[in-house]
């Protein structure tokens, strides 16, 4: 399981918790490039550990958050 966060680090709280294999449409990254913020097919939007997902780009392309 993935937790989907309100922030992009362990210390903001989980939103939801994902299932392998769920599908989470990318909008940004942090500036390290360590977590990614997306949406859920729910509209759930929040942040997830780049480290544990796949995506078939490198999420180096996306924009970096602004917040």
């Amino acid at each position: 399981h993935l937790n989907m966060r309100s922030g992009p680090a362990t210390t903001y709280s989980v939103l939801t918790v994902l299932d392998r294999g769920a599908e989470v449409t990318l909008s940004y990254r942090n500036q390290a490039g360590n977590w990614v913020y997306g949406t859920l097919s729910n509209g759930t939007r929040g942040w997830v550990h780049a480290g544990y997902i796949r995506t078939p780009q490198a999420v180096t392309v996306l924009p970096v958050w602004n917040g």
